[in-house]
């Protein structure tokens, strides 16, 4: 998978992640154990479409250098 950016090049966050932590926090109610929200995953394409918007892949997972890392940690904590 190629890097999300080339060396010193930037974009800003809103150009890479389509999704924001508010709606990621939606996917998750805290009752007896996370409770998945079936329409709101719909919404967003299922899980193929939130790991787009996340720059994500289901077999890879994350791939990036710290600089990516980095900025995932300050956007989603």
């Amino acid at each position: 998978m190629a890097p999300l950016l080339n060396e010193g090049e930037t974009v800003p966050v809103s150009h890479i992640y389509k999704i924001t932590t508010r709606v990621l926090q939606e996917f998750f109610r805290q009752k007896e154990a996370p409770v998945f929200d079936d329409e709101l995953l719909l919404a967003h394409d299922n899980v193929k479409g939130i790991l787009k918007k996340l720059a994500s892949d289901k077999g890879t997972g994350i791939v990036g250098d710290e600089k990516d890392l980095k900025r995932r940690k300050r956007v989603f904590g």
